[in-house]
């Protein structure tokens, strides 16, 4: 239940977030290929994050579900790093948000903190 609202939180701020990336004036009104494709790019990333995180959750959930104490929880949360760690061992810095991503993101949360300045 706990990783599901930990889920349901994440997808909501993703969702937001994208949603939001159609509001910025540097986005509203004009086709963008390359920021299309990149953010297609990086939502596929994440989907398939997001399946490989849930497909190793549920194969320890054994353990998640024995885990009624802080201690427990955390060696569960720790065994969850290693095995998607294992099935991801080429994993590197901006395979997920890549270096157009990021500049997207940054772009779009310095033009609303500016707006709201």
């Amino acid at each position: 239940m706990r990783s599901l609202c930990v889920r349901l939180s994440s997808v909501a701020l993703l969702g937001a977030f994208v949603v939001g990336l159609g509001a910025t004036p540097a986005v509203q009104g004009r086709a963008q290929p390359s920021l299309t494709s990149a953010l297609g790019r990086f939502g596929e990333q994440v989907a398939a994050y997001a399946a490989l995180h849930r497909q190793t959750e549920e194969s320890l959930s054994s353990a998640f579900e024995r885990a009624h104490t802080l201690r427990a929880i955390l060696r569960a949360r720790a065994r969850l790093a290693v095995a998607i760690k294992s099935a991801r061992p080429a994993a590197r810095q901006g395979d997920i948000v890549s270096p157009a991503v990021a500049d997207i993101f940054r772009r779009t949360i310095g033009g609303v903190v500016r707006n709201r300045q």
